[in-house]
């Protein structure tokens, strides 16, 4: 059983199937997934081919989606790289749209 105000060092992918199945929902929603740059963080979370990373982007957005409540809202870290096909995957499963926060920065 899922307990509110603990920290949980799981695999998201696997812990939002278990919060759906609990039917616990979120007003809010903030996630930073990777964005497929294929960058070296010591494991190959951000190195997928693109059809790869669409496919993980498309599931995590359903989850997400199945776990926000009917006002709820979801904020979607992202590249602009990817972006338009995240906007489309969120129209999908029955999202709206919003609008993008832009800022440049070098890293």
């Amino acid at each position: 059983m899922v307990e509110f105000n603990r920290i949980y060092n799981v695999d998201s992918d696997l812990f939002m199937c278990e919060l759906a199945r609990e039917g616990i929902m979120f007003d809010l929603i903030l996630t930073d997934p990777p964005y497929n740059l294929h960058k070296d963080f010591g494991n190959m979370s951000d190195c997928l081919s693109v059809p790869e990373f669409l496919d993980e982007s498309r599931m995590r957005i359903k989850k997400c989606s199945d776990l926000l409540a009917p006002t709820g809202s979801l904020v979607w870290f992202g590249i602009h790289n990817y972006i338009g096909y995240l906007q489309t995957m969120m129209y999908d499963v029955g999202l709206y749209y919003r609008r993008m926060n832009i800022w440049h920065y070098n890293n």
